[in-house]
């Protein structure tokens, strides 16, 4: 896996400004060797150069997920392949719970920034959120709320709040 994380600013005209070289601290884990426990950096990203992360033979299904525990204050936006095997163990109610509370706060977050950035499509992160069905943790709940208020908050006054409105009503 070779860049994982990407500055993130919605204006495209301001991204100029953060253009900075700075030193981050990653952590992680992967799908064959859960650490949510180890938040401690085990690799340092400089600047723009591409991290290469010790993840050993990891599967086609397998997942790497970087920023446990929201250890440090930033947006992770992975490979594509990645983000459906995210998807694909949070939809496993099963399996979900390994992944701790605070990631998956952190994975609903930064999936509805990048939708809203335009990085990540909308229609991925709403079949990702299915998986809240089985979810129990309060605080992903609380994020993925605010998240879906937002939008309904920006369709209000729109051509398409009712169709979004019936398709809610719909879903319950």
């Amino acid at each position: 896996m070779e860049k994982v994380y990407d500055l993130l600013a919605l204006d495209p005209e301001k991204k100029g400004a953060y253009e900075k070289c700075w030193q981050i601290p990653l952590s992680y884990t992967t799908t064959k060797n859960l650490k949510f426990d180890e938040i401690s950096p085990s690799i340092w990203s400089v600047c723009d150069e591409s991290v290469e992360f010790p993840t050993g033979d990891l599967d086609p299904d397998d997942w790497v997920l970087v920023n446990l525990e929201l250890n440090v204050p930033g947006r992770v936006m992975y490979e594509q392949e990645n983000w459906i095997n995210i998807q694909n163990y949070l939809l496993d109610k099963e399996e979900y719970e390994n992944i701790s509370v605070l990631t998956r706060v952190r994975v609903v977050s930064d999936m509805f920034s990048l939708a809203e950035a335009g990085i990540l499509s909308y229609q991925f992160v709403f079949q990702t959120i299915v998986y809240l069905e089985h979810e129990e943790a309060y605080a992903v709940w609380n994020v993925a709320f605010k998240e879906i208020d937002k939008i309904r908050s920006l369709l209000l006054r729109t051509d398409i709040f009712k169709a979004y409105q019936d398709s809610i009503d719909d879903s319950s």
